[in-house]
């Protein structure tokens, strides 16, 4: 963004539209490539900041523009500059002579100008206040015989760290161009600081998610809503709720056909983080003018000594003007390792979730589901497996209103018909919940998806509840399955063994293989109880052979070591989690003989 002091403006339809006058890739062109070369000119002749101010200043005159342009223009690439900080005194042939009135810590202190100015005004203390020239150059003269060094070097470091008399060193090259676009981005950005409200609309599909994830990410307080581009018949009935589409559905061309309108409420509607706020909106802009197809509607408050204003801004791609903006600002908001979690209890969340390793997948800020009045909502995470897909929300400090669109969505979602849709909450209980309006509708959600509010205290929670109706889905799905399919899970091992000239099978293979949860797959197996034939026995997650174990067997008759076996059964191909249970499947006990493996032997079962 720019300071407010260098925006431009226009405002017309009698006073209600505002506009940023945007810079012209024909018309400035050739002003933006002049302070880049004075820039460049400047770092290798390694000019002060006040001597660029004065060029900037001579190429404003020379191209007769308005001055906010230039200096707006200026600032953007000034902050790619670096600026000489390091001021070593001793570069400039400065040493002490021993002076009692300068002790030996200060020697080290003495590298930078801030020391210099010390010694300067407590001398001119002891002397008196210099109000002649002829009184500051003796102050100076006796300061320099002390440091051993001329008068004239003095002057010239006293200030030196002052920002006009900062030597610029490099900066991070930009073309004209980029310099355009980003300048173009910047005075948008800045015009929509001053927002109470903003709406932008996308074209359906992957664009869409991904600024949403973004406005989510950034913490940005919102509300969305479908729009169709083209409405048939067929159209016109989804519309009316009739038939509801699942953004899950990769099929589901009906999405690919809509826009999304998003209204976010503008940093001037909030009390608080004003400054943060708009700055995660000027992000999520940065986002939104580089994509296709985009419109942006807004409320621009301008305040004046007396009262405000409200004007309206509408632009959109359909404007042809050119935005870019810094690729290490590109980074900071396409970055996915940056601002993943939008709380702390969302990151404890999903480190103790990590915990829990039973094959469920926990998808931070899953595809938005969509409500019977079109719009559309963006749960904290979505937990899946099987078919089976377990929404997480943790709702912390919102303001009432906010509370109030976030329940009323989750009750639509709850209630919509043959939807398996389910929910658990966290609720902060540091943020006080008796307002008769929220009391009531957790009391309703509670009646659609029962006991599953936890509440949490200072960011301490507990995800218990989630782990055993995890665990309980597991236990159905996976008997369930066994059930529904063991003739066929059967019939494809017959075959497999059938066909197989390989003496070992991992199980978990032909899971994989025939997407079979593996934990049906082996309640299947256990349920057959059966070997096959004899041909190949179940040993722990694989089938080996009746052949390979005889093979074992053999090799095993005069073996009496533990240690021995395991050799053995190794060198044999069999993975060794199987190696106790094929010891015991051959008919041998292990006696341990303390905790150490190597004293351990084996002996035929009596």
């Amino acid at each position: 963004m720019l300071p407010r002091q260098l925006l431009r403006i226009t405002i017309s339809n009698k006073g209600k539209h505002i506009f940023p006058v945007f810079c012209d890739i024909q018309r400035d062109l050739n002003l933006a490539t002049g302070i880049i070369n004075i820039i460049e000119l400047s770092i290798k002749n390694k000019e002060k900041k006040s001597v660029i101010g004065k060029e900037i200043l001579e190429l404003e005159r020379k191209f007769n523009v308005d001055y906010r342009l230039v200096q707006g223009l200026y600032e953007l690439i000034n902050r790619r500059c670096e600026y000489n900080e390091n001021f070593n005194i001793e570069k400039e042939g400065i040493s002490y002579d021993g002076d009692k009135d300068v002790s030996s810590s200060n020697l080290i202190e003495c590298k930078d100008p801030i020391f210099l100015r010390r010694l300067v005004f407590e001398e001119s203390s002891k002397c008196g206040l210099a109000i002649t020239l002829v009184d500051r150059d003796k102050i100076l003269e006796k300061i320099a015989a002390r440091l051993n060094v001329s008068k004239e070097i003095i002057e010239k470091l006293l200030w030196m760290d002052v920002e006009d008399n900062q030597i610029i060193r490099s900066y991070e090259p930009i073309g004209p161009k980029q310099l355009i676009g980003w300048y173009n981005l910047s005075i948008l950005q800045t015009v929509l600081f001053s927002c109470t409200k903003l709406e932008f609309s996308l074209n359906g599909g992957t664009n869409w998610k991904k600024v949403l994830r973004l406005v989510k990410k950034f913490g940005l307080m919102y509300t969305l809503r479908i729009i169709s581009n083209s409405i048939s018949s067929e159209n016109l009935n989804l519309i009316e709720g009739k038939k509801r589409y699942d953004l899950n559905d990769r099929n589901n061309k009906y999405i690919e056909d809509k826009s999304i309108i998003c209204s976010i409420d503008g940093p001037l509607s909030i009390f608080k983080l004003t400054e943060k706020y708009g700055t995660s909106i000027a992000k999520i802009i940065s986002f939104i003018v580089t994509l296709d197809k985009w419109r942006i509607n807004a409320s621009v408050l301008r305040k004046s000594l007396s009262s405000g204003k409200l004007y309206e801004l509408h632009i959109s791609n359909e404007n042809s003007i050119l935005f870019t903006y810094p690729s290490s600002l590109k980074k900071e908001i396409t970055d996915k390792d940056k601002l993943l979690f939008d709380s702390k209890i969302e990151e404890i969340f999903a480190e103790k979730f990590e915990l829990f390793d039973k094959g469920w997948k926990l998808i931070r800020e899953p595809d938005p589901l969509i409500l019977t009045d079109n719009s559309a909502f963006i749960p904290d995470f979505l937990i899946r497996k099987y078919d089976v897909q377990i929404y997480i929300e943790i709702i912390g400090f919102w303001t009432e209103e906010y509370l109030k669109r976030k329940f009323n969505k989750i009750k639509d979602i709850l209630k919509q018909k043959n939807n398996r849709t389910e929910f658990f909450f966290f609720i902060n209980q540091d943020v006080s919940l008796t307002n008769y309006f929220i009391q009531k509708t957790i009391k309703e959600i509670e009646k659609i998806n029962p006991h599953n509010f936890i509440f949490y205290k200072n960011n301490n929670i507990t995800i218990k509840p989630i782990i055993d109706r995890l665990n309980s889905i597991d236990n159905f799905m996976i008997t369930n399955i066994a059930k529904t399919h063991n003739e066929r899970i059967i019939n494809i091992i017959e075959k497999i063994l059938k066909d197989s000239k390989i003496d070992i099978i991992s199980l978990r293979a032909i899971s994989k293989s025939y997407n079979f949860p593996f934990e049906a797959l082996i309640h299947s197996i256990n349920l057959y109880q059966k070997n096959w034939n004899g041909i190949f026995y179940k040993i722990d997650e694989f089938l080996v052979s009746v052949k390979k174990l005889n093979v074992i067997k053999q090799q095993m008759k005069k073996i009496v070591s533990l240690e021995d076996a395991l050799k053995v059964i190794k060198q044999n191909g069999i993975p060794e989690t199987c190696s106790i249970q094929i010891i015991q499947t051959l008919g041998y006990d292990i006696l341990w003989n303390g905790i150490n493996v190597n004293n351990a032997t084996i002996s035929k079962t009596k």
